[in-house]
């Protein structure tokens, strides 16, 4: 799957050489939108679309803008293929025929299948992303196993992904082999694991020094480090405290939080286990923390999925009675197993919504 700078590259390409000044005058109007006004005038076409595209996906009206356009040239072929390939790396498109919202926190789809609820969770993502406001970058998730933690981790690579930002995720599990006297995650190999995922280059290490000299020495470079690639980026640290983790991670989880709280650099992090507590950020960020309390999915937020998706996909809402079986048929195919129920909401859905297939 191509990057999504990649694609939008792509698809301005292709608009440009099928659709000529005037009909994109026209699609921009339908939406509210004055091309003319919005995109400076003395550059080439091809330019003058790049620049509309990047601001329409800059501001979410990007899928307004493709609906235009697939309104004004439905039978483009080469524009169809520019716009399918945009919204797969985008992860607007699932099976061909789901159409994602605009805001990537609010999507009720995640790789796994459908996500029910967790309005909290979509609720802080959007605070955590907004650039007004005080930066809320700090969040902590816990609950019993199996609740859905997982699919958070999904929905933030969506949000990621739109936002072309990087994502290190690092299961401190990884690290657990009760037949090693070593084993356990400590705060060289989580810190060297994120460089690693944000693509940053490896970053010193000093074996004679204290544990907190050491911790903090490593905060800063890859803090530093983040910033001077001129990159955004989310750390997502899952099973903290089910794991052989050291203590020192914590440290380091401490250190990046004060950095990202109290010297605005540009990272977010997330941590997330069973039943962690705020000050796992340390006492000097626990005020920027956002916690949620992940509990399992009850009925009422698995038919207010169906509602909300027939709104956002027919532009009604499902009636009660057909949520209510479509929630039965969900819970019959999980036969009670939670690991399940992504891949069930998304076969219901795809029974209740895909459009039939042509005869």
């Amino acid at each position: 799957m191509p990057p999504p700078v990649a694609a939008l590259v792509a698809f301005a390409k292709a608009v440009s050489a099928v659709v000529q000044e005037a009909l994109l005058n026209q699609a921009c109007a339908s939406i509210g939108r004055d091309f003319q006004a919005i995109v400076r005038t003395d550059v080439a076409h091809v330019e003058r679309v790049r620049l509309l595209v990047n601001l329409a996906f800059a501001e979410g009206w990007l899928d307004g803008l493709i609906v235009a356009l697939r309104i004004a040239l439905p039978a483009s072929g080469d524009l169809n293929a520019a716009r399918e390939a945009l919204e797969a790396a985008t992860g607007d498109v699932r099976d061909g025929w789901f159409r994602a919202l605009s805001e990537p926190a609010r999507s009720p789809v995640v790789p796994e299948g459908g996500m029910a609820d967790r309005a909290q969770l979509r609720a802080y993502l959007a605070e955590m992303t907004s650039p007004t406001g005080r930066p809320r970058r700090l969040l902590l998730m816990s609950g019993p196993p199996e609740c859905g933690k997982t699919f958070a981790r999904q929905l933030i690579e969506l949000v990621t992904q739109r936002a072309q930002v990087g994502l290190a995720y690092i299961d401190t599990r990884f690290w657990d082999d009760g037949d090693d006297p070593g084993a356990g995650a400590t705060h060289e190999k989580v810190a060297a694991a994120i460089a690693s995922g944000l693509n940053l280059p490896a970053l010193a290490t000093n074996g004679h020094t204290t544990i907190d000299r050491s911790v903090e020495d490593l905060a800063r470079d890859l803090a530093d480090r983040l910033r001077a690639s001129g990159r955004s980026a989310w750390i997502f640290i899952d099973h903290l405290d089910t794991s052989a983790a050291t203590p020192s991670v914590k440290k380091l989880i401490q250190k990046l939080a004060f950095l990202a709280a109290k010297e605005n650099y540009p990272l977010w992090l997330v941590v997330g286990g069973r039943d962690l507590k705020p000050d796992v950020f340390g006492a000097a960020a626990v005020d920027r923390v956002r916690h949620e309390q992940v509990a399992p999915v009850q009925d009422d937020e698995l038919e207010r999925f169906f509602v909300d998706l027939s709104i956002h996909l027919q532009g009604v809402p499902l009636d009660p009675a057909d949520a209510q079986r479509a929630r039965e048929r969900v819970r019959e195919r999980t036969a009670g197993d939670p690991l399940e129920l992504a891949a069930a909401l998304w076969a219901e859905a795809t029974a209740l919504f895909k459009p039939a297939e042509p005869a």
